[in-house]
């Protein structure tokens, strides 16, 4: 490990101390013991992973020797964990339609714990995306993860920065293909719900419109310096969402990292990396049974 990597360790370790020493000051939440309680883990922004299976296609016997699937295979045989994994239709010259089809059967067997959704066109937000672009995108990207991916269709998606009018839910709701949208983790409105419908979804973390569910997002692990305080002053919670980025996953060079903090943005993507292998075992181990949200 790089001197780098173990300042920041220091750092962060001090910060810790001074966190968890804050913490235990203050009225905590009691542990839930419920017997139903359910976590969904899953991340946004998923196309490098696609790209590579498609470049080195020849190069991997198995989906699960490329390092980001490696990753969750592992969390997967160890505490049981589910994914889901929310793709782009585009990202340059590169479709999601691509993706190997040799593949199928690997994805068909881990389609248990394993699946994938629909995010958005591509990483560009439009908030004015016409409705005829979003249908043709929505429906392309569900046939092609059925093509390439037999049954792992996501029965609960999440779009790009939870934006969906009435009209573009309507396209969501009507295919049959999606029961639930996951909204945001911050005080920002979600999708087509008004004001006063936000306001209900964020005092009771759950809602329902038009044979749609709607389920608040608990947890963003970019946003969350320290894993374990978070976790704790959730841990009266039954169901928790939780989720990142496939680019806040991704291993970056010391260069990269350097310049994303130039421009004035910490992403220390180990870090992330850590807080979702702590979080899992943390769910694990406290009763937490890893779904979709079905």
């Amino acid at each position: 490990m790089s001197k780098v990597k173990w300042f920041l360790i220091v750092l962060l370790a001090v910060g810790c101390l001074l966190a968890g020493n804050g913490l235990w000051n203050t009225n905590l939440p009691p542990l839930s013991n419920s017997a139903h309680k359910i976590v969904h883990v899953s991340f946004d922004d998923v196309v490098s992973v696609f790209k590579d299976l498609k470049k080195d296609s020849l190069s991997y016997v198995s989906i699960f020797e490329h390092a980001f699937l490696k990753e969750l295979k592992n969390l997967h045989d160890e505490y049981g964990a589910c994914f889901s994994l929310y793709v782009f239709e585009r990202d340059g010259d590169f479709h999601i339609s691509e993706v190997p089809v040799r593949f199928r059967e690997e994805f068909r067997e881990n389609a248990d714990w394993l699946k994938f959704g629909f995010h958005w066109t591509g990483s560009a937000f439009d908030p004015n995306i016409r409705l005829k672009e979003f249908a043709e995108s929505y429906h392309a990207v569900n046939e092609a993860i059925t093509t390439w991916g037999g049954s792992c269709l996501c029965p609960v998606i999440r779009l790009h920065y939870f934006y969906g009018a009435d009209s573009l839910v309507g396209i969501i709701n009507e295919s049959g293909r999606v029961n639930g949208l996951l909204c945001a983790d911050d005080e920002r409105n979600s999708y087509d719900l008004s004001s006063s419908e936000n306001e209900i979804l964020r005092q009771n973390r759950f809602y329902e419109k038009g044979g749609m569910r709607y389920f608040k997002t608990d947890l963003r692990y970019e946003n969350s310096c320290f894993i374990y305080p978070t976790l704790v002053r959730l841990q009266n919670r039954d169901t928790l969402v939780a989720f990142t980025h496939e680019w806040a996953w991704r291993p970056q060079s010391l260069r990269e990292w350097c310049g994303n903090l130039l421009r004035g943005r910490l992403n220390m993507n180990w870090w992330n990396r850590y807080k979702l292998r702590a979080s899992v075992k943390w769910f694990h181990e406290h009763g937490y049974k890893f779904g979709f949200l079905e």
